[in-house]
């Protein structure tokens, strides 16, 4: 593998250009490395059977069904090859939280919260979907939206 890097000061973003001989497990590894860095994950519609590319900003929140993961966006669903513990690592640092072994929540996509039985929570998204926070994340997902402070 051969790396140029050319700076040119005119230039206002970054620019990556991959020249190769043919598209390569190892050429996708790269793409998907890059999609990484800005934050962009490729999924796929399956109900018209193509490849998406989604800013991570515009997911609600990730799911593992089956074996399989998903991602939800405010009117779509798509589904990924990344587990969902790849998923958390790329959100970290973003307002994705984890609310169940088989969820994470992008807590801005949050409109209302709602505690349940058994300490659990009912979260409603601006979509008015609504999921639940198991008892193991619940104190973590009030401090993190506010609702309870540090040890109170």
């Amino acid at each position: 593998m051969k790396i140029n890097i050319n700076v040119d000061e005119q230039l206002s973003d970054i620019e990556v250009n991959i020249n190769c001989g043919e598209l390569t497990e190892d050429v996708e590894r790269i793409i998907a490395a890059i999609r990484m860095i800005s934050k962009q994950l490729v999924v796929k519609n399956t109900q018209l059977g193509e490849d998406v590319i989604l800013d991570a900003k515009d997911i609600a929140y990730a799911e593992a069904i089956d074996r399989k993961c998903f991602v939800y966006t405010e009117n779509n669903v798509f589904e990924t090859s990344y587990k969902l513990y790849e998923l958390e690592a790329f959100f970290s640092g973003m307002k994705f939280c984890r609310i169940s072994k088989s969820c994470l929540v992008n807590l801005k996509f949050i409109s209302s919260i709602k505690t349940e039985m058994n300490h659990r929570l009912r979260l409603t998204l601006k979509n008015k979907e609504a999921i639940i926070v198991s008892r193991q994340y619940a104190e973590d997902i009030k401090e993190q939206l506010g609702v309870k402070k540090n040890g109170k």
